[in-house]
């Protein structure tokens, strides 16, 4: 997706997705968000996350939150979906 991957591995990898379907669809919706958080122009951070942030060391240790699979798509979906009912 990224042009990362050294040539053999490019080889393995095409060759995966031509025969599995899921990680095709996998590969495009990272695709697609990577163009849509290219073009979404500048972030603006609230002033309360940037707070909670600083926090994060201070307080006890948290499990980050575990991704869950769900009926209407991936994380790339989902992802894609917030950033085009935000407007960006």
């Amino acid at each position: 997706m990224d042009g990362c991957l050294p040539p053999a591995g490019q080889v393995r990898a095409d060759a995966h997705l031509t025969l599995c379907p899921q990680c095709r669809r996998e590969v495009a919706e990272q695709q697609d968000a990577r163009r849509a958080l290219r073009g979404s122009g500048p972030i603006h951070m609230p002033g309360d996350l940037r707070e909670r942030l600083r926090l994060l060391g201070e307080g006890p240790a948290q499990e980050p939150p575990r991704a869950t699979s769900s009926p209407s798509g991936g994380r790339w979906s989902r992802l894609l979906r917030r950033l085009r009912s935000s407007g960006r």
